[in-house]
């Protein structure tokens, strides 16, 4: 997705850098008949022989399916020239919000007398990336004078800047591994992201838009039939919530403090269900208070996961408070609650089977027939946990892998699919996409690689990649004194 910026002081005001943060760049199907494949140039759908597509569609951010198998929910940019264009998504109240900030932002460009790459206008303080971009090209079309001279070359970076405007729409998958494009949703200035669609295609989850210094964003639900506009059912969410199995209840986890990014002071959140629709998927007008299962060790990469029988897995630290940094936990562990039932919390990794799981435990995911889970590891490691006993199995070891290039997904109960080095010792050759079909009994896995004749312009930064910036996979421990 092209990204444009005006220094780099302004950088984290304006997006979220990319690049440190495994996304999810194959997802299959529910029937497991295809897959998307999220290139760098835009979307693919290939089948389990790794055929692919042609480009289906530029500048996806983000895609789900529905439960037939047949249809996508995606979240997708177009860049805009004017601010007139940018702002056409936004009310009038909105808009003229924004534009009274203009002068404003005027004012300090043209006050400013150190490093651009430092300069954090306020004029830009609890503005969304998005809006802010819109505000700069607003700056630049009605509020110019004087700032050419002053700024020099950044005058030209401004110039260049090109806001974006997003669609959530709908999409069928036909025949020939094409892609029709629906309705759209709705339409924002920032990304829809973490999408979730409801087990009866009804609705979709997602995180919306939180001024750019604060990592939790406030979570929407939508309906897919078009009529309606988005429920706010939470602010400060994680990045991966989950509906209960009968589609009435969102699960998340949240916080109230507000998250600046790069912070490591710790943070208290809770995971939480909120009533959202009733017993046929329809969405309700007013929604009920949430309710709180469990509290936890707050991070923005949290995941939810809502089991058939009832159950909510989550992983975080186990703290007994107080403690000093000394005393905190140096790993997360699995715990699921059961809001049907008495609210305890039950740990699901035992204690002697934390060592043996990779460290993005964060990242698990869960088997089709719900009784594994994945857990990945920033060194690329993948291991599976099964859920009733505790048994870890590695299914790709350190040697064979060199940092985690995607979230593992799984394409059926006994058959899951991740990315390795081929080779030995994890040799710098290009990654490789794979399928492999577990054999449980033997704990043997029979790999087939599905990307070898995938071209490199479009898996860059995805198999092919420059050296990306560690992953940051378990909460901060607190500051002394905090």
């Amino acid at each position: 997705m092209k990204r444009n910026v005006v220094c780099a002081g302004v950088i984290a005001a304006l997006i979220v850098l990319g690049g440190c943060f495994p996304e999810k760049r194959v997802s299959w199907s529910p029937d497991g008949r295809w897959a998307t494949v999220k290139g760098a140039d835009g979307l693919y759908l290939c089948d389990e022989s790794g055929k692919l597509s042609q480009r289906l569609v530029e500048n996806v951010a983000s895609v789900a399916w529905l439960p037939d198998s047949k249809h996508l929910v995606l979240s997708r940019s177009e860049t805009v020239p004017s601010w007139a264009q940018a702002t056409a998504v936004l009310t009038a109240e909105r808009r003229q919000e924004l534009e009274a900030r203009a002068p404003k932002l005027r004012e300090e460009l043209l006050a400013y007398t150190g490093d651009w790459d430092k300069f954090k206008p306020k004029a830009i303080e609890g503005l969304t990336g998005g809006e802010t971009l819109a505000l700069f090209a607003c700056v630049r079309e009605k509020f110019s004078a004087g700032l050419p001279e002053k700024l020099g070359e950044k005058w030209d970076d401004l110039k260049k800047l090109e806001p974006a405007v997003y669609a959530l729409q709908l999409a069928t998958v036909t025949p020939g591994a094409a892609l029709e494009l629906g309705p759209t949703l709705a339409k924002s200035l920032d990304s829809f992201d973490d999408l979730r669609v409801a087990p009866g295609g009804k609705a979709v989850a997602y995180r919306g838009a939180a001024p750019a210094d604060d990592p939790a964003k406030p979570l929407f639900v939508l309906s897919l039939d078009g009529k309606g506009a988005p429920l706010h059912v939470a602010d400060r969410a994680a990045m991966f919530p989950d509906w209960s199995s009968d589609g009435r209840y969102l699960v998340y986890a949240a916080t109230r403090a507000v998250m600046e990014d790069g912070r490591k002071d710790l943070r208290l959140g809770i995971v939480a269900r909120r009533l959202v629709a009733d017993a046929n998927g329809t969405l309700l007008e007013t929604l009920p208070d949430a309710e709180e299962l469990a509290g936890i060790v707050f991070q923005n990469e949290v995941r939810v996961r809502c089991l058939r029988d009832g159950r909510v897995l989550f992983a975080t630290l186990e703290v007994h408070l107080p403690c000093t940094s000394l005393d905190m936990p140096q790993r997360a562990g699995l715990f699921a609650v059961d809001p049907g039932h008495e609210p305890n919390v039950t740990r699901l990794t035992p204690r002697q089977a934390e060592s043996e799981l990779p460290d993005a435990i964060f990242l698990f995911e869960v088997s089709p027939d719900e009784q594994h889970v994945t857990v990945p590891g920033g060194n690329g490691r993948l291991a599976i946990l099964t859920l009733a006993t505790g048994d870890v199995w590695e299914v790709v070891g350190e040697k064979e892998v060199d940092h985690l290039r995607t979230e593992p997904t799984w394409r059926s109960s006994d058959e899951l699919c991740f990315a390795f080095v081929p080779g030995t010792e994890g040799a710098k050759e290009r990654a490789a996409i794979t399928l492999a079909k577990l054999d449980w009994a033997q704990h043997k896995a029979e790999r087939k690689i599905i990307s070898a004749d995938w071209p490199d312009n479009i898996v860059t930064d995805f198999l092919v990649e420059k050296k990306p910036a560690p992953l940051a996979t378990q909460p901060a421990a607190p500051k002394e004194g905090s």
